[in-house]
């Protein structure tokens, strides 16, 4: 699976990094040997054009490598669901408070797909008493959305907030390069949704996944997360899941892309 990486490392030095790991990070440290580390691969690996480098110290570029190469970024566009989170908060127009069901945020769940993320942040819950009858509150499903990189939560609040409302800020945030965000566990679903229902063949479906515009799995991506929202994990009676690892990289190549010059905006 081709991967991401957003890695900050500080002291008195903003480093951006997006890289092919699919590995989400953000660190802060006076190890000397992180920031070497990070240097000698973007150093190793630049003219590949499958990383990306930004250092700025006290607001000024000091080394800059390929900052406006557009990479799939993975978990870190859960940022931007989490900027709109925010905005919606201080607006009024919902209440972190407000209790869920885990259940409802669990029909956007795939096991073996997350890397354990979903149970890490259950097991959290459990331990630390957040759970009231089967519900949480939806500051603990964003913060188990960031924290823990959950995919589930991530399209959970993408149906809560709104995935327009979300997209927006790409356009008040001016980054241009950033491709819009969508269900990304709703596109796990589309192998299976090409062959059982648009009647792809079987051995078709990696060629029609790979030349299919952005455009067009986005919006494979939305219809099949309006019946996740409803079925959760019983629309796999529906449409298979085909997680096979041809698969899976295309799923990580598809992912929202954008530039290291695009997240150095939003985290400043």
């Amino acid at each position: 699976m081709k991967k991401t990486i957003v890695c900050a490392v500080v002291v008195g030095i903003f480093v951006l990094l997006i890289s092919g790991n699919f590995l989400v990070k953000k660190v802060w440290s006076s190890n000397n040997d992180d920031a070497q580390y990070i240097a000698s691969f973007i150093e190793e690996h630049k003219d590949e054009k499958n990383s990306a480098l930004l250092v700025k110290r006290n607001d000024k570029v000091v080394y800059s490598v390929n900052p406006n190469v557009v990479l799939p970024v993975a978990s870190t566009m859960k940022l931007i669901v989490a900027l709109e989170y925010t905005k919606q908060v201080t607006e009024g127009k919902i209440d972190p408070s407000s209790f869920v069901s885990i259940n409802d945020v669990n029909r956007y769940y795939v096991p073996n797909t997350d890397g354990g993320a979903q149970d890490r942040w259950q097991r959290y819950l459990q331990k630390t008493d957040k759970i009231t009858e089967g519900a949480v509150s939806l500051e603990e499903v964003a913060k188990g959305m960031v924290k823990f990189s959950s995919n589930a939560n991530a399209e959970y609040l993408m149906e809560v907030l709104g995935l327009d409302n979300i997209n927006r800020n790409l356009q008040s945030l001016s980054l241009p390069a950033h491709q819009p965000l969508f269900p990304i566990v709703s596109s796990l679903y589309i192998p299976g949704y090409l062959h059982k229902e648009l009647h792809v063949p079987k051995y078709k479906i990696e060629k029609k996944l790979k030349e299919m515009s952005q455009e067009q799995y986005r919006e494979y991506a939305m219809v099949i997360h309006e019946r996740l929202k409803k079925k959760g994990p019983l629309l796999q009676k529906e449409i298979p899941l085909y997680l096979e690892e041809r698969y899976d990289k295309i799923w990580s190549d598809r992912l929202p892309a954008a530039s290291a010059n695009d997240y150095m905006v939003l985290l400043q």
